[in-house]
């Protein structure tokens, strides 16, 4: 649905979607998954101020961080990884 009110861009729209550039799959970490697998987020929370928690299938918690937009403050959010740790062992979560 489109953003309005004080702030927001002309023309915005929230447009989900999650891309991964960094690192290569540990082959120890994804023993028990079928290949590729293991990076597929399986969980996302967001804390009282917005910011997102997610854990994917190799049982990793990623705290990321909003990167901001100084000429459009309010528009799509663009997300950094801020900080990641193992939660549990692999395949626990679903």
């Amino acid at each position: 649905f489109p953003l309005s009110g004080p702030g927001s861009c002309p023309g915005s729209h929230f447009q989900w979607c999650f891309s991964q550039v960094d690192g290569a799959i540990e082959e120890d970490m994804t023993e028990d998954l079928p290949q590729g697998r293991a990076d597929i987020i399986s969980t996302i929370e967001f804390n009282y101020s917005g910011a997102p928690v997610a854990e994917d299938k190799d049982g990793r918690v990623i705290f990321q961080q909003e990167v901001e937009n100084k000429s459009c403050p309010h528009s799509r959010g663009e997300y950094n990884v801020y900080s990641t740790f193992k939660g549990y062992k692999p395949g626990f979560g679903y």
